[in-house]
């Protein structure tokens, strides 16, 4: 059994995730994300799962590449660095959940990180499969691009990936996102075989 953490910012929210309480919010600002929550080749536009009417919010990332005979290779595996999309305070911690299957609709509980943005509309964003780095607290200030857990496979998850969902400030899912960087090099040879451009993540804090 995995705990949740809820913390209170004084904006009242609820997270809708469930398809049979409520639905996405279609007429909700299209929103770009200036970060990615994975080091290499990430497209949001082509997920493992897209957004959609039982996929609240959410689309499921993973880093991948293509072989010579053209097959998308995954490479986002358990362990995984999961890192924040943009800047913004935890507003909720749930980790201690176990795998429980693949596609079980009964297995709802996974290991997340929640982040209210420092966006002026304040949303929500769900990191989820991710087991949050520990000694984060409810409250801390998140910088973009800053380290916040680990993929994992908790709760109803087929293979690593993250479950990256968006919702508004008060806890509604939207599909009306995206992310706007889709190649970030780990490597420095990245950029000359693959002709990435850098992007200077993972955030360090100066020390």
């Amino acid at each position: 059994m995995g705990t949740l953490i809820n913390g209170n910012d004084n904006i009242p929210y609820s997270i809708c995730s469930n398809p049979n309480n409520c639905s996405n919010d279609s007429l909700a600002p299209f929103h770009v994300y200036q970060g990615s929550p994975l080091r290499g080749l990430l497209n949001s536009h082509r997920p493992l799962k897209d957004c959609g009417p039982n996929h609240l919010g959410a689309k499921d990332l993973a880093t991948w590449y293509r072989s010579p005979n053209g097959q998308q290779i995954i490479t986002t595996s358990i362990g995984t660095p999961v890192y924040a999309a943009e800047a913004g305070t935890i507003l909720q911690l749930s980790f201690g959940w176990d795998h429980c299957g693949c596609n079980n609709p009964n297995c709802r509980d996974s290991n997340f990180v929640g982040i209210r943005s420092d966006t002026p509309d304040k949303s929500i964003t769900h990191y989820v499969h991710v087991s949050p780095l520990p000694g984060l607290k409810i409250g801390d200030h998140i910088m973009i691009g800053q380290q916040i857990g680990t993929v994992d496979i908790s709760g109803d998850s087929c293979g690593p990936h993250v479950h990256m969902a968006r919702y508004n400030q008060n806890g509604i899912p939207t599909c009306n996102w995206v992310i706007d960087i889709t190649q970030i090099p780990t490597h420095s040879w990245w950029n000359t075989v693959f002709g990435m451009q850098y992007h200077p993540y993972p955030y360090h804090p100066h020390r």
